[in-house]
């Protein structure tokens, strides 16, 4: 069962970092395990960087949960201890509710409309400040493609198929209340296995 839902990951930066006089050689960037698009978008990143500063200024990785989960890695960010993040769009509705918007289904017709409204700073601009209390400021977003719904047991034809159903979904409370609507049972993904979850694929 494939729904109009459009996925968001999110490059944060320390508000520290992103002031006028702060300056840094060295960019800590961590980040937790990938799909291979997003991780080499962010090759490109320290690329572009290393490229336009001439070498001033460059980028070192933390990849695969090496300094914790998503939430440890914003966590890090506001302590100053790490310059970057890359984390799923619904981790940071528990840092500023506005970033639930990524998570809510059906917001747009095509992947062409998801296009014009992310790439439209009028729109993305005040969400990506709306965390500016909380030490974050939001960069930019990666397309982390459709949402679908897996199961181990049976296959998802219709809304009446998800009812009873324990689904694992991101620590988003935008995520636990659709699923909750569509009739199944949510569970976060932080340390619940289940059988059935409901999970990004990176479109072609």
């Amino acid at each position: 069962m494939k729904t109009k839902l459009f996925t968001t990951a999110l490059t944060l930066i320390s508000l520290g970092l992103a002031s006028a006089s702060a300056y840094a050689e060295n960019l800590r960037f961590g980040y937790a395990s990938n799909a291979t698009p997003t991780v080499e978008a962010m090759k490109k990143f320290a690329e572009l960087v290393d490229q336009k500063t001439k070498g001033d200024v460059t980028v070192t990785f933390f990849p695969d949960s090496q300094l914790g989960g998503e939430r440890e890695m914003v966590e890090l960010l506001q302590a100053g201890l790490l310059d970057m993040t890359k984390v799923s769009g619904g981790l940071m509705e528990s840092f500023a509710p506005v970033y639930g918007v990524f998570s809510m289904p059906y917001l747009f017709d095509s992947q062409a409309h998801f296009y014009d409204v992310m790439d439209n700073p009028k729109i993305t601009t005040p969400i990506y400040e709306s965390s500016k209390g909380e030490g974050i400021l939001g960069l930019t977003y990666y397309d982390s493609g459709a949402r679908s719904f897996y199961t181990s047991e049976k296959i998802i034809r219709n809304v009446d198929d998800l009812k009873g159903l324990k689904i694992r979904v991101m620590q988003s409370p935008t995520s636990i209340k659709m699923v909750k609507m569509l009739g199944g049972s949510p569970i976060a993904m932080v340390s619940v296995r289940q059988t059935t979850h409901f999970n990004p694929f990176t479109t072609p």
